[in-house]
């Protein structure tokens, strides 16, 4: 499947947007500077170094549903959950 990069780059500004704006009320925005010409790779590092990483994948799941991008977002939320789970048998090994 052929998705443009202009298609992308909106898609990326809009999943900024709600990082940046407060629009989503659990939890506190981040400065709009500090994602101004963040590529998406340093967008995600500044999620996980301002919120953590499980809160930075809950605030990702629910930006992904906000934006009408729910496929991907259950795709992350599999993946965190299966992370997790084998977190899980390593502790009790």
């Amino acid at each position: 499947v052929f998705v443009s990069s202009d298609l992308l780059n909106g898609l990326h500004f809009r999943f900024q947007w709600y990082l940046t704006e407060g629009v989503l009320q659990t939890f506190k925005s981040i400065p709009r500077s500090h994602l101004e010409h963040a590529s998406r790779p340093e967008t995600v590092t500044r999620i996980v170094e301002r919120y953590g990483e499980d809160k930075a994948v809950e605030i990702t799941i629910q930006i992904l549903r906000e934006i009408g991008n729910n496929n991907e977002a259950e795709k992350l939320m599999k993946a965190h959950s299966e992370n997790i789970a084998e977190q899980q048998i390593l502790i009790n090994s």
